[in-house]
């Protein structure tokens, strides 16, 4: 991968030398509110220490003059798997909380133009409104036998590298070719490409356009002339106008 080194730019006083984020509990204040995620039932939780609420800082970090922030959502988001991976890499980096008030931030600091680092995944609508690609990715380790083993979903655990690759599969009614074969066959067939997701993503009004889910899956399908005919039968995408009496149309 030609970003597999990339976190080394994490590393000791680089990113803040280069003008990334630093942790602001008042700032971080303003943002939340009232809205918390300490309670009586996670008052023990890496992210409610006295001096540190809402934020966790990596021991590296714990005078954290030098550590940047990462924006995060919720602290159960990742299962703390980034947080494992700062610590163990030796990262400057801190993690910061907003939950339900990610989105707006991310938002004000993009109108702000502020250099931040901060969760996120492809395909995302938010990755699409902002104008994210592959190329702003915080890239780790790629996974391999043994990197992750005896994880947890706390920071002190021993993972050193990405999530591996997982293999995504469909399931279909076993009766279903007998049943609506049309129906199974589209299963089979219809096949869509991240570029494709992106781009259905970026039509839509929570991306870069102005289209609902509806307007844009209608759109999506009106325009994705290669994975309809693919995912379609032919008989349904291109009907035979006069069959003739005994022609096959449907294998």
């Amino acid at each position: 991968s030609a970003f597999a080194d990339f976190y080394r730019f994490y590393e000791g006083t680089y990113a803040k030398e280069h003008g990334f984020r630093l942790p602001d509990a008042g700032e971080r204040s303003s943002y939340l509110g009232n809205e918390t995620f300490c309670d009586e039932d996670t008052a023990q939780e890496h992210w409610c220490q006295a001096g540190q609420t809402g934020y966790f800082f990596p021991p590296q970090c714990f005078h954290h003059s030098h550590c940047i922030e990462a924006a995060m959502a919720y602290p159960a988001w990742s299962k703390a798997m980034f947080e494992q991976m700062a610590v163990n890499h030796n990262l400057s980096v801190a993690f910061a909380y907003y939950g339900s008030k990610f989105s707006s931030v991310l938002a004000d600091l993009q109108l702000r133009k502020v250099s931040t680092v901060f969760y996120g995944y492809v395909p995302w609508e938010e990755a699409e409104r902002l104008g994210l690609t592959d190329e702003n990715r915080l890239s780790f380790v790629d996974y391999y036998t043994g990197c992750a083993q005896g994880a947890s979903a706390t920071p002190d655990g021993p993972r050193y590298c990405d999530t591996e690759t997982k293999t995504i599969y469909k399931l279909m009614r076993k009766d279903l070719k007998d049943r609506a074969p049309e129906a199974a066959y589209l299963i089979e067939n219809f096949k869509v490409s991240r570029e494709q997701i992106n781009e259905l993503l970026a039509m839509h009004q929570l991306g870069r356009g102005n289209m609902t889910s509806e307007e844009a899956a209608c759109w999506f399908v009106k325009n994705a002339t290669e994975v309809r005919e693919t995912a379609a039968p032919r008989c349904l995408v291109r009907p035979k106008q006069m069959p003739k009496l005994g022609e096959i149309i449907w294998e």
